[in-house]
């Protein structure tokens, strides 16, 4: 939700790493600062059923997307079992 990645514009440079797990956007720090202020989340038009759903209950990409929102809670998982 208005990370690096949603601040992306035609013609950026995208740096990607796969050893070491990171990706770098080229872009000067003011310049990202602009589009951060300028950014607001995408509307669509789910706003219930399967896709909605998902959406309302699966974590970040960057932690996997897993849709357990109780895991940090939880005390067992059932899965290891």
């Amino acid at each position: 939700m208005g990370g690096p990645i949603a601040l992306i514009e035609d013609g950026d440079v995208i740096s990607i790493d796969a050893e070491a797990g990171t990706i770098d956007l080229a872009i000067d720090e003011m310049v990202l600062a602009e589009r951060r202020a300028r950014w607001r989340p995408r509307q669509n038009d789910y706003q219930s059923g399967a896709l909605w759903r998902y959406a309302q209950n699966v974590g970040p990409a960057s932690q996997g997307a897993l849709t357990h929102p109780g895991a940090q809670a939880e005390t067992h998982v059932y899965a290891d079992i």
